[in-house]
């Protein structure tokens, strides 16, 4: 420790342009996944049957609220991708051909193919998405299947990255140990709150099972325009689905600018 601590007071006053690249790409990532991505990803999951009316521009808001934020976090992906390389004058960091193995079992290099893939597969998610059948064909759920696949796979390589990075990149932060606390209270919430809105979900499904419609919704008649409505058995599961998801959002807000910050503030080199 004393070797770390003379090491960290010899560094310089002034940040280089490739740390302070290195910088935006913390920030760039962090956000991206952690706020964006992450809620995007839950938005589609659990709020399709929120608000069946409104429909801007003849879209149903859930649809709205995913590709706004899944655009918002793989530009956030794109700005960060781009600063490190440039930061690196553009040379792979990751497992190679030809480097020593210790080299490509390092943390780092583990830390930028983990992170180069889920950068890919985000990228490719809205090219997949152009080649989607219509809703109310047979093979529609082939797609949905994948979709969900490979977003929620790229969102845990990711989760993986940024974890790497807060257990053993100890410049990336002004206190690792800080960041990886905030960062392991992202990971509960988000964990805590995908597991909750399933269970509703569940929940809501064998209600409307029971239920003596059988649908999750249902068009009524109000002042002569017909409208869709969320069944009664499922009213409440969605208002408490939409009151949960508050919490996760703080969290998520909170933990990822303290983290932020930590980069911001982290030693200069």
């Amino acid at each position: 420790f004393a070797d770390m601590n003379a090491a960290v007071n010899q560094l310089p006053t002034v940040r280089s342009n490739e740390d302070q690249l290195r910088v935006a790409h913390g920030i760039c990532m962090s956000i991206g996944w952690m706020i964006f991505l992450s809620t995007g990803i839950l938005f589609a999951r659990f709020f399709r049957d929120h608000l069946p009316n409104t429909t801007p521009g003849g879209v149903k808001m859930w649809f709205h609220g995913h590709r706004i934020f899944q655009s918002i976090g793989i530009a956030l992906t794109i700005c960060g991708f781009v600063c490190i390389f440039v930061a690196n004058d553009w040379r792979w960091s990751g497992p190679r051909a030809g480097a020593p193995v210790e080299q490509n079992q390092s943390w780092n290099s583990i830390h930028s193919i983990c992170g180069l893939l889920a950068c890919v597969i985000a990228w490719a998610q809205p090219l997949n998405a152009v080649f989607r059948c219509h809703p109310g064909e047979r093979a529609r759920f082939i797609f949905n299947w994948i979709h969900r696949f490979f977003g929620f796979g790229a969102w845990l390589l990711a989760a993986a990255t940024i974890m790497i990075a807060c257990v053993h990149f100890d410049l990336m932060y002004s206190s690792r140990p800080a960041a990886l606390g905030l960062f392991i209270a992202f990971i509960a919430a988000f964990g805590f709150c995908l597991i909750i809105l399933q269970i509703l979900q569940c929940a809501g499904f064998i209600r409307q099972r029971r239920g003596s419609t059988g649908a999750d919704m249902e068009m009524v008649q109000i002042n002569g325009q017909t409208r869709v409505v969320n069944s009664p058995s499922n009213g409440g599961i969605r208002k408490l689905q939409a009151i949960l998801f508050i919490p996760y959002i703080v969290v998520a807000w909170g933990t990822c600018i303290a983290i932020c910050v930590l980069i911001g503030l982290k030693p200069k080199f």
